[in-house]
């Protein structure tokens, strides 16, 4: 048995990629919290919704609402802001000499400004020293201590793995390299297709993510897509401009990946079978 094994086998190589990547946790991952509509006019936001991304970003986000982890941190932000004393501290620190220059920023920059500071830890670090004793309610949004049920959102791979359409349009808006690799190598197109999330590949892919991109055991993207058995994903980066050619350490091609696994339900699909072929 050789290529992908789905899930339950091994390839001859001992190891599938599914075993390799880590193992997805199932909690909705916490948002990067870094969109804000400050600076722009009624008028700028009524056209930008009528984009039909940001509509589809407004169904996902009402959606998100009904959850109850969402509604219970939205309870805690509002008795946050709620609370006098701690909106009048922040209102003083916008006149801080070291914050100010922060707090105009992000009253300019909008989304990516927002983004840059919310997850730098040594400005959260130093607004908590200014701000003294923070209330529970407060530390419980900060990106510093995340919940064990909301896995944190901090990088480009962790958008891809978790399917964080916004987040990951975030991270490219502020200027992350869009093919940043973890220590095997794996990029946010392998994570995308690794873990069936095929909104956030489309993102990736109008960012130009490299199509060609390899782990460290030179699979590409279309590698993943045949051997997870995704026929979406392999009609999709084919049609971007991805190669059937390239053969990773096995010497295996995406092709081959199928044909060498009989479980794969792609060696079903005469398609995709027909558009791999070398």
């Amino acid at each position: 048995m050789s290529g992908f094994a789905l899930h339950q086998g091994v390839s001859s190589s001992g190891q599938h990629i599914c075993t390799t990547l880590p193992k997805l946790r199932r909690q909705p991952a916490r948002r990067c919290q870094a969109f804000s509509c400050r600076g722009q006019s009624e008028a700028e936001i009524r056209e930008a919704m009528k984009d039909p991304k940001m509509q589809e970003r407004m169904k996902q986000m009402q959606a998100e609402m009904q959850k109850p982890e969402v509604q219970k941190e939205l309870q805690q932000m509002t008795s946050m802001m709620q609370n006098k004393d701690m909106m009048a501290k922040m209102q003083e620190l916008q006149n801080d000499p070291e914050l100010r220059p922060m707090f105009e920023e992000m009253k300019t920059g909008g989304m990516g400004a927002m983004m840059k500071y919310w997850n730098d830890p040594k400005v959260l670090a130093k607004i908590g020293e200014k701000m003294g004793q923070v209330p529970q309610a407060a530390a419980a949004q900060s990106p510093a201590a995340p919940t064990a049920s909301a896995p944190e959102v901090t990088s480009l791979l962790d958008a891809a793995r978790y399917g964080d359409v916004e987040a990951a349009e975030d991270f490219i808006a502020i200027g992350k390299d869009v093919n940043a690799g973890d220590k095997d190598q794996r990029r946010p197109l392998h994570y995308a297709v690794a873990y069936n999330h095929f909104a956030v590949l489309e993102v990736l892919l109008a960012a130009s993510a490299d199509l060609e991109s390899k782990d460290g055991k030179a699979n590409t993207p279309l590698h993943y897509a045949a051997g997870y058995a995704r026929p979406d994903f392999v009609k999709r980066l084919l049609q971007a401009g991805a190669s059937k050619s390239p053969r990773n350490d096995s010497n295996h091609t995406a092709f081959d990946l199928i044909k060498n696994e009989t479980r794969n339900p792609l060696n079903q699909n005469q398609e995709i079978l027909n558009l791999l072929r070398l």
